[in-house]
């Protein structure tokens, strides 16, 4: 008998031009004929992709994802706790759960990577029965969120940009986190719940975080010196903040953050408005991912 080929929806966004489309199109012809079944839906609004997804539940063996962090929360959202697994063909500019998972950024490999990809849970989380499946963080980080989704540009280099006009300027605030009764107050710069090692572009906020152990890593950076800043950003490009004095972090399932003001927040990159406290959940193996 011949192999059952598994079958996959790839949604995608044509604001991308359609000579890239028909381009990637014809890569995946290329790539996956013979091996996997597979049909095309284009998304025309916000929030369709997530539409497309659920009803593909039970109808296809996974739904690939064609965008960056935004895209990818969306669609992991509408297929958590789903038998529809998820896969991703990384074209943002961050793909921190992409690089995370091992994805090759040139769309041509990661192409070929799917077709041995297999079937595998990993955790989600939610803050404030919000859904992430990255990253979500207060402090800095969020804050350079906001910004960066009101700048007249996208790109690492306006990241960049707003991280440094930003930086000055921060003032670093009081936290409190309870979890496992455990119950600890510091001043900080920013704190991060990670699901998966990094944000985005090689940067490890969270070096050994797994997205499959059950656990979420909670990241604090502490007020440090301007002049020790460039040593931090360093550490954050090598995998070595841990090995920080101005960095502390813990797993848990389960974190109460409370600040002493009204905090911006950000989940997978993307700037929310957010009532504090903030209550963080994990939810252990509640969607499938093909990975390798």
């Amino acid at each position: 008998m011949p192999e059952i080929q598994p079958q996959y929806l790839i949604i995608y966004n044509p604001i991308a031009g359609a000579g890239k489309i028909q381009g990637l199109k014809k890569m995946v012809k290329k790539s996956w004929s013979g091996k996997i079944g597979y049909k095309w839906k284009k998304t025309k609004y916000a929030g369709h992709a997530a539409e497309i997804a659920r009803k593909a539940i039970g109808r296809y063996d996974a739904v690939i994802a064609i965008g960056g962090d935004g895209t990818v929360n969306e669609i992991a959202g509408a297929l958590a706790g789903s038998p529809t697994a998820m896969g991703v063909l990384p074209k943002g500019s961050g793909n921190g759960l992409a690089r995370h998972l091992g994805i090759p950024m040139e769309l041509k490999r990661a192409i070929k990577w799917m077709r041995k990809a297999k079937t595998q849970p990993m955790d989600t989380l939610e803050m404030n029965g919000k859904f992430f499946i990255n990253v979500a963080g207060i402090g800095f980080d969020a804050h350079v969120a906001h910004r960066f989704a009101k700048a007249g540009s996208r790109g690492l280099h306006t990241y960049v940009k707003e991280s440094i006009l930003a930086y000055f300027t921060y003032p670093k605030k009081n936290y409190r986190l309870q979890w496992n009764g455990q119950d600890l107050s510091t001043k900080a710069f920013l704190i991060s719940i990670a699901n998966s090692s990094q944000f985005g572009n090689n940067a490890y906020i969270a070096p050994h975080a797994s997205v499959s152990d059950g656990k979420v890593d909670v990241s604090i950076i502490r007020a440090c010196p301007i002049w020790y800043a460039p040593w931090m950003g360093y550490r954050l490009f090598t995998k070595s903040l841990h090995r920080s004095r101005f960095y502390q972090s813990f797993q848990t399932k389960e974190v109460l953050i409370s600040c002493e003001r009204e905090e911006e927040v950000h989940l997978d990159g993307e700037a929310v408005q957010m009532e504090l406290p903030l209550t963080v959940k994990l939810h252990r193996g509640n969607l499938l991912m093909l990975r390798r």
